[in-house]
């Protein structure tokens, strides 16, 4: 799982291994668990467009991070996510706040399944520790991919990263 994926993908996990499953290994994308989002404060309108903007696979200039910015951005990579009518975009930012929300309660549910991190560049210098998944697993296998959250959604990053643990 990508991102708030990653979350989700863990959480399955826990629950397929309540009845009984035995599963190989929970692949996270650049996912970090609800400790880290918890250390942060409440999610603000920029945050969203943030992340609306990474939705449509783009990292975007701190500056551009508003709406005009993020729709005018989206218009021009030609992500579908620009043609969303009003109200759909509106029920997604709705969304999107109650996701940030979410992931600031809890905790993950300990897992006999190893985890393997993909942990982006970017995220680890902006001071995100991908150990912070390492209480939550049997073991924490973190590879660092060059690059930013976005970038792995890009298949090719994600393809060549998948390379460095499995060739």
């Amino acid at each position: 799982g990508w991102s708030l994926g990653g979350m989700v993908a863990q959480e399955l996990a826990h629950q397929l291994e309540a009845r009984g499953l035995n599963l190989e290994r929970v692949l996270l994308l650049d996912s970090y668990p609800q400790s880290h989002w918890r250390s942060l404060p409440p999610a603000t309108e920029h945050d969203r467009w943030l992340a609306v903007a990474r939705m449509g696979g783009l990292e975007l200039p701190e500056e551009q991070l508003t709406e005009n910015g993020v729709r005018a951005a989206l218009r021009e990579s030609r992500s579908a996510l620009a043609a969303l009518p009003e109200e759909a975009l509106g029920i997604c930012l709705e969304q999107i706040q109650q996701a940030m929300n979410l992931i600031r309660q809890g905790d993950p549910q300990i897992i006999s399944t190893p985890l393997v991190l993909f942990s982006a560049q970017a995220s680890q210098e902006a001071g995100i520790n991908p150990a912070d998944w390492g209480p939550f697993a049997s073991s924490l296998q973190v590879t660092t991919v060059s690059g930013s959250h976005t970038d792995l959604v890009n298949a090719t990053k994600v393809a060549a990263a998948f390379r460095q643990v499995w060739p």
